[in-house]
């Protein structure tokens, strides 16, 4: 593994603020555009189940279909996604990052500056993690957020090494 660039985080401070972003009518915009038979849309309450298995919004479509999006807000530009893939506690125990836990059919980052939203297929990205995490992580920049008793380590992956997305510009 590339050497983890060390950087002090605030997991409570990040999911209020990301609870916030949740309440921001780009989301229902960006929703309407990627799926023009959208009918409705349900937010996760704050520490439901749902949340906790990486569900932030679900899409209830015309036919039934039912769509379970992961959402993650980038607040400066990047040209690369953060891929959470392991927590570590300071007893040594581990636990896999979202990539290998959310129950999610959709991840949709969206980088504010940028207006533009992207989302990837969950089953394609988490084949792609299967196949190439390992070279992910060895080659490209690993960051390690302490978050107090446990540190989340993520790899950022060029978006040109990941799956086609869809990409929706908000400008």
């Amino acid at each position: 593994m590339s050497a983890a660039k060390r950087i002090v985080h605030n997991f409570g401070a990040y999911l209020a603020r990301e609870n916030r972003e949740v309440e921001a009518g780009v989301w229902g915009r960006l929703y309407r555009r990627l799926y023009p038979d959208l009918e409705r849309i349900a937010i996760a309450p704050v520490n439901s189940p749902e949340q906790k298995a990486g569900i932030d919004r679900t899409l209830f479509l015309r036919g039934g279909t039912v769509v379970k999006v992961q959402e993650k807000t980038r607040y400066r530009p990047h040209a690369d996604m953060l891929i959470e893939f392991l927590h570590v506690r300071r007893d040594g125990r581990e636990w896999p990052g979202w990539i290998e836990k959310t129950r999610a059919d959709v991840l949709t980052c969206y980088w504010k500056p940028q207006g533009v939203a992207r989302a990837w297929q969950m089953d394609a990205l988490r084949l792609a993690w299967r196949e190439r995490g390992r070279t992910w992580v060895s080659r490209f920049t690993v960051k390690r957020a302490d978050n107090g008793a446990y540190s989340t380590l993520s790899v950022c992956v060029p978006l040109k090494s990941l799956p086609p997305c869809r990409e929706i510009w908000t400008r």
